[in-house]
């Protein structure tokens, strides 16, 4: 027997009663109706009732919000990473005058009663949206504990517009990160258009302390006192920035968590420098013939989540990846790199080369990219021989 929820999903009896007595709580009280709410691939406008989800799946799930005044104007996205036990419950407490979320102190004896009169708040909570569930496994397969922890900002909150403030004002370490930046954008990327040289004079504006989502930057791009025909080899072959990121966790799929979690923060988080991580991450990967050929598995399941990300999430984005595969759409060209570097290795395994088939078929068939690889390079994309002194 099966019963049909509010998501159009069939779902047993058996399964329905395991979820509501075994899944977690996430309690929301004094949210103003009207509220932008959601908790990982759905959202919903919040009505004067609501208190918050229910029959929450044990595992990491990423809630977000945008505050809508009485003028229909929406605030800037704030979300969160939470791991979610069995049977947990989560307080938070909307802020008036801060207009979001807070943690709010519950005493065991106040848990108990909200456990006691679950039955009286069932009719207050939506029911976490089953049929997203399989989908969003997979996109966060790779986030853990370490990732988490690594990555988010001190403050917990994940926002879609930073708080900046100028670079005086910032402290010692934000400094540094943002000369290690420039410092690496000098090196690897090509040379500053007018545009930019501009750009570069205006005020220097950092992340207030805190708030920064605490991405993975390599130190250096190429080793100290390389030659400039090995530093020529560097820019082609990405294998030693990959490692130096890689060596930041103690398990290399955990980088694989780290581009999981700059995507979610992007297309949920609408966070900006989470896909300029995620663009980063995914140039870096398709530019490592040698790490294709060390990593062969953490490519295989790579090439996985990528087609996660550009086929069963297309709609999401409103296909903002897909335009047509021309010179200026770097994904395309970042993964027509990718594909022709595995196919012209000398890595023998079926796993990627099938992984590598599936996405390559769908994005023809689908989005019409023409995957005939060009022997000749854009000059944007020729290696740029640079000076040594720094």
């Amino acid at each position: 027997m099966i019963t049909a929820t509010s998501n159009g999903l069939e779902m047993s009896p058996e399964l329905a009663r395991k979820l509501f007595h075994e899944g977690a709580i996430l309690l929301v009280l004094n949210m103003p109706s009207s509220t932008e709410f959601g908790i990982d691939m759905k959202s919903w406008t919040t009505g004067h009732k609501f208190k918050g989800i229910k029959m929450i799946p044990p595992g990491y799930h990423y809630v977000y919000y945008n505050a809508v005044n009485s003028h229909g104007d929406v605030a800037p996205r704030i979300g969160f990473f939470h791991k979610f036990e069995p049977k947990e419950i989560v307080v938070k407490i909307w802020n008036s005058e801060k207009e979001e979320l807070e943690d709010k102190n519950v005493s065991d004896e106040e848990l108990e009663r909200i456990k006691g009169d679950q039955q009286n708040l069932d009719s207050y909570l939506g029911a976490y949206p089953y049929d997203v569930l399989d989908l969003w496994r997979k996109l966060t397969m790779h986030i853990n504990d370490d990732v988490v922890k690594k990555l988010s900002p001190d403050t917990g909150v994940i926002r879609s517009a930073l708080e900046l403030v100028a670079e005086d004002s910032a402290t010692e370490s934000s400094s540094e990160n943002l000369y290690l930046k420039r410092k690496l954008k000098r090196k690897w990327g090509r040379p500053q258009n007018e545009e930019e040289k501009e750009e570069s004079l205006l005020p220097h504006l950092v992340p207030q302390l805190g708030t920064e989502i605490k991405y993975s930057q390599p130190k250096d791009i190429y080793p100290a006192n390389s030659t400039p025909s090995e530093i020529t080899f560097h820019f082609m072959d990405k294998t030693y920035a990959f490692e130096q990121i890689l060596h930041l966790y103690q398990k290399p799929h955990d980088l694989l968590g780290e581009f999981q979690f700059s995507f979610v923060c992007f297309i949920l988080g609408l966070n900006y420098e989470s896909f300029l991580q995620w663009k980063n991450l995914l140039e870096l990967f398709c530019f490592c013939e040698t790490a294709i050929e060390k990593y062969t598995q953490f490519y295989v399941d790579f090439v996985a989540c990528l087609q996660v990300h550009l086929c069963e999430c297309s709609d999401i984005e409103d296909n903002f990846l897909m335009c047509d595969n021309s010179e200026d759409n770097v994904i395309y060209k970042h993964v027509t790199h990718l594909f022709k570097t595995v196919y012209e290795s000398n890595v023998v395994n079926n796993d990627l080369v099938n992984n590598i088939a599936m996405l390559q078929d769908h994005l023809r068939r689908v989005f019409s990219w023409n995957f005939q690889y060009e022997q000749e390079e854009d000059d944007e994309d020729l290696p740029v021989i640079v000076d040594m002194e720094d």
